[in-house]
């Protein structure tokens, strides 16, 4: 089965159920699959006047969020490969990473420089038809999609999926996450990021109703969530921890999917508090490897290491460094440029399974320290320190030492008085980890560097020597602001 096949079976079965709610426009599936065959058509008289030939890779620089859903839709319908470009990206960046992703043509509503190194294809170029064309269906097992990893602790790398990856887990996510056709659900993130990108195909696969956000901010998505009575959300951490402390109407709710980054007690605990009718779901995976294990947080309390019970059909074996690979129907093709990846891939996370057969992931060896000759990962510290309840959020990044190799560098983010935080922090790291495993230095601040994605951007926190990029009088930028350290 293609992505978005099942759009034309609800434009059919139920043509004027809402699909897409975005800027106050709802767009019903008739309304919804019009669009998708209008946009197929300018597509294929595009590549027919050009003389192109499959297979094809379009990079879609469309900033309005639903427009880029049609045309995304439009493209892998038609066994095409689509790129989405981010809306902030400059023309350059387009250009950049569109080579990164070695797109065919750059499909813009928006590009104003004459000449590029790739064909543009102009949508205020395209020119209506009446003509009647039998256009070609994907087949469903072509590649559909390019994204970006997070680029979170390095260069973002251009992945490619097929259709089948994503549509071969669409059954087990709606029985996994109890989600059904009458669902309107909330997507605060931009599609660019493959989280909401498959949260959004996967709900109108389902003919549920989706709601998009051009952005994520959190008083327009909280009046989405109110006035369009969402009952289910998908998110990062961060975002669910904005929106409970916006005083939502959150009684509709019933039910909180996150993923993209660890989910700490203290900030669940805060989101559970407000959606207070919603069961909380959790689930680990990556870009490449698409869902791995679930957490439900209403079956009992887990330590903070744990990922959960493995997805349906996805195996784990842990090698015997710790490494976790990964078995699944699930997984990527492979990197641009690179070899096909295989049945299994690991993206170097480390950890163990527990008595109870439950995924713990402990770190990542991109983010390991050696400290002294030992392996040290910065999340086992992080974790420790996240578990005050004061602290919002906290980052462990490490910092060259002539003697013992690394040292590790510990900044919190909290509202709290630096003198008392730091006192507190001191404390707790020294009950919970030994020396090793505790910073040299920490660093109180009011805000941390985030990506686009919601992430915490680790690079921006990069250290060298024995000083604090960030703190140093050499280097200020509007990511944070400075309160103290120790």
């Amino acid at each position: 089965m293609y992505i978005g096949k099942q759009i034309h079976h609800h434009a059919l079965a139920l043509p004027d159920k809402i699909a897409v709610i975005y800027n106050k426009k709802q767009i019903p599936y008739c309304m919804l699959q019009e669009k998708v065959e209008q946009y197929r058509g300018h597509l294929y008289r595009e590549a027919q006047k050009d003389q192109r030939k499959d297979p094809f890779t379009v990079a879609i620089d469309v900033m309005q969020q639903d427009e880029q859903l049609y045309w995304f839709l439009a493209v892998t319908s038609l066994g095409w490969n689509g790129v989405l470009c981010h809306p902030n990206w400059s023309e350059c960046d387009v250009i950049k990473m569109a080579k990164k992703a070695t797109a065919d043509v750059i499909l813009s509503n928006r590009f104003q420089t004459a000449e590029a190194d790739i064909p543009i294809w102009r949508m205020s170029s395209f020119a209506t038809s009446n003509e009647k064309q039998a256009i070609p269906y994907a087949k469903g097992t072509e590649p559909f999609y390019t994204g970006f990893t997070s680029g979170s602790t390095g260069e973002p790398k251009a992945f490619v999926r097929n259709h089948l990856s994503w549509s071969g887990s669409f059954v087990n996510v709606q029985q996994v996450f109890a989600l059904s056709q009458s669902d309107r659900v909330c997507i605060p993130g931009l599609l660019f990021h493959s989280l909401f990108l498959f949260a959004t195909i996967h709900t109108l696969h389902m003919g549920a109703t989706v709601c998009l956000e051009q952005e994520f901010q959190v008083k327009q998505t909280k009046n989405t969530i109110e006035a369009y009575k969402v009952n289910v959300i998908y998110g990062v951490p961060t975002m669910l921890y904005a929106l409970s402390l916006e005083g939502i109407d959150a009684q509709l709710v019933e039910k909180v999917i996150v993923s993209g980054a660890e989910w700490h007690e203290t900030n669940r605990a805060q989101v559970k508090a407000i959606f207070n009718q919603a069961t909380l779901y959790e689930f680990y995976g990556a870009s490449e490897l698409s869902f791995v294990s679930y957490l439900n947080h209403s079956n009992g309390k887990q330590l903070n290491s744990a990922v959960g019970e493995l997805f349906p059909s996805v195996e784990v074996e842990v090698k015997r460094d710790g490494q976790l690979v990964v078995r699944s129907p699930y997984l990527f093709t492979g990197y641009v440029g690179q070899a096909p990846i295989g049945e299994s891939f690991s993206v170097g996370d480390i950890g163990y399974f527990d008595e109870h057969h439950i995924l713990h992931v402990k770190g990542r060896i991109g983010n390991m320290l050696t400290i002294g000759g030992h392996n040290v990962y910065p999340e086992e510290t992080e974790r420790v320190v996240k578990a005050l309840p004061f602290v919002e959020e906290a980052v462990a990044v490490g910092t060259y030492h002539r003697y013992w190799g690394n040292q590790m560098v510990l900044f919190v983010q909290t509202a709290q008085a630096q003198e008392f935080a730091l006192v507190q922090i001191k404390a707790r790291l020294k009950e919970c980890l030994p020396t090793l495993k505790r910073p040299r230095r920490i660093y109180v601040v009011e805000a941390l560097p985030l990506l686009a994605n919601g992430k915490v951007d680790r690079q921006a926190l990069e250290v060298k020597r024995d000083e604090c990029s960030l703190c140093g009088e050499s280097k200020t930028n509007g990511y944070w602001q400075k309160r103290g350290h120790s």
